[in-house]
C-alpha cells in the first residue's frame, strides 16, 4: 500500500479534508479526487437552558422564602384576619380591588376600613382619608416605600397587615448588599479604591491575555473615586468624568473605541445607571443588561452569572461592590435610610415631572 498523508480543517460548521501521496499530490480513490468537505449544523451552547434552569431556581428559592414568612405570620394575622392572605393572594386580580397595579392596600386588603366602628390600630389609607382634602393627594399610601417609612419613623403600633406588607416586600427583593461589613465602614474616604480597581486590573490582565490594553492608571485613582463620592455634583456629570478618566486611548482607533466603551459601562453600573455588562466582560455576542439600582437586579444577574468566566465574575462582584458601597455613601451621611431615600426620589420625580408639564403646557401645539 502506498504511503500517503491525510489533511484536515475542522471548524465549527464543517470539516475540510484531503489526501495526498509522499509528493503531496492529490490522490485518486475509486476514480474520485480524494478532496472535499462535510458541511454540518454548527453546535450550540446550553446557555438558552442554562436561562431557564435557574430562572426556575431563583423563583423556586423565592417562592420558598415567602412561603416560609407566611408561615411565621399566619397564627398572628389569624387573630386579627383570618382571611387576609387569602385575599393578598387575590388582590391584585380582583376588577374592584384599587389596589392593583402594584398598589399594596385596597377595599379587599383591608375591608374593615369600609365598616363605620373600625377596629385596631390605624392604616396609611385611613390617616389619609383623615387629612385635608387638598393634602390627600400628597400622600401615596400605594407605595409600598411609603410604608416602610412610615414605619420606621411614626412612634405608633402599626397593623400587623402592614407590617407583613413591608416584610414580605423586604423579603421578595433581597437587595444587592455583597460586602459584609458594617455601615460604619462605608464613610466618605473609607473605601478602598486603589484595593478594588487593583482587583479589576488583574482580573483584565486575565482576561485579555495580552491582546488587550484596557486597564485602569493608578494615578487616577484618587481623582476617579473622589468624583465617584461627590454627592454634590450631578449623578450624570459624575458618570462622564469618571468613563473619560477610564478611558484608555492607543494607537489602534478599534481598540480604543472598545476602551472607550468599557470605561462608559463601568462608569454606568457603578453609579447605579442601566448597561451592557458584557461590554464591560468583553464578552461579543452576548447582551448582558443590569442595573444595579433595581430590585431585581440580582435576579437580571443570576441568568447570565453561570456563563462567566472566573475573571468575568471578578469583574462582576468587584463593580457590584463599589455601587452597594457608592450607594450606602449616598445615603447614610444625609442620615436617610433606603425607604427614605427612596421616597426622597419619588417627591423628585414628582416635582420634576409638574415642571415638564408645566414647560410644555406653554408652548404651542403643532405647525
Amino acid at each position: 500500500m502506498k504511503e500517503y498523508h491525510i489533511g484536515l480543517d475542522i471548524g465549527t460548521s464543517s470539516i475540510g479534508w484531503a489526501v495526498t501521496d509522499s509528493q503531496f499530490k492529490l490522490m485518486r480513490i475509486k476514480g474520485k479526487t480524494a478532496i472535499g468537505v462535510r458541511l454540518f449544523e454548527e453546535g450550540k451552547t446550553a446557555a438558552e437552558r442554562r436561562t431557564f434552569r435557574t430562572t426556575r431556581r431563583r423563583l423556586k428559592r423565592r417562592k420558598w422564602r415567602l412561603h416560609y414568612l407566611d408561615e411565621i405570620f399566619a397564627p398572628h394575622l389569624q387573630e386579627v384576619d383570618e382571611n387576609f392572605l387569602r385575599r393578598l393572594k387575590q388582590s391584585n386580580i380582583h376588577p374592584e380591588d384599587p389596589a392593583k397595579n402594584q398598589a399594596f392596600i385596597g377595599k379587599l386588603l383591608f375591608p374593615d376600613l369600609l365598616k363605620k366602628n373600625e377596629r385596631g390600630y390605624p392604616t396609611l389609607i385611613k390617616m389619609r382619608d383623615e387629612l385635608p382634602v387638598e393634602q390627600r393627594a400628597h400622600y401615596p399610601v400605594t407605595n409600598i416605600y411609603k410604608l416602610r417609612e412610615a414605619m420606621i419613623n411614626e412612634d405608633r403600633q402599626f397593623d400587623l397587615r402592614e407590617v407583613y406588607l413591608a416584610v414580605h416586600h423586604i423579603m421578595k427583593y433581597r437587595g444587592h448588599f455583597l460586602n459584609n461589613a458594617s455601615v460604619d465602614k462605608f464613610k466618605v474616604g473609607r473605601i478602598d479604591f486603589y484595593k478594588s480597581f487593583n482587583v479589576l486590573n488583574e482580573a483584565y490582565e486575565e482576561l485579555q491575555n495580552g491582546e488587550g490594553s484596557f486597564t485602569i492608571e493608578p494615578s487616577k485613582v484618587e481623582k476617579i473615586g473622589q468624583l465617584l463620592l461627590d454627592t454634590k455634583m450631578r449623578k450624570l456629570n459624575r458618570q462622564k468624568a469618571v468613563a473619560k478618566l477610564l478611558e484608555v486611548k492607543v494607537a489602534d482607533k478599534e481598540e480604543t473605541k472598545r476602551n472607550k466603551q468599557i470605561a462608559t459601562a463601568m462608569s454606568k453600573l457603578v453609579l447605579g445607571y442601566k448597561a451592557d455588562f458584557a461590554t464591560v466582560a468583553m464578552a461579543n455576542g452576548n447582551e448582558w443588561k443590569i442595573d444595579l439600582s433595581s430590585e431585581t437586579s440580582e435576579d437580571e444577574i443570576e441568568k447570565f452569572r453561570e456563563e462567566l468566566s472566573d475573571a468575568q465574575n471578578d469583574i462582576l462582584t468587584e463593580i457590584t461592590s463599589l455601587f452597594s458601597q457608592i450607594m450606602l455613601n449616598e445615603i447614610v451621611p444625609n442620615g436617610m435610610s433606603i425607604s427614605e431615600s427612596m421616597m426622597d426620589r419619588y417627591w423628585t420625580h414628582e416635582r420634576q415631572l409638574a415642571e415638564v408639564k408645566e414647560y410644555l403646557a406653554t408652548q404651542p401645539i403643532g405647525p
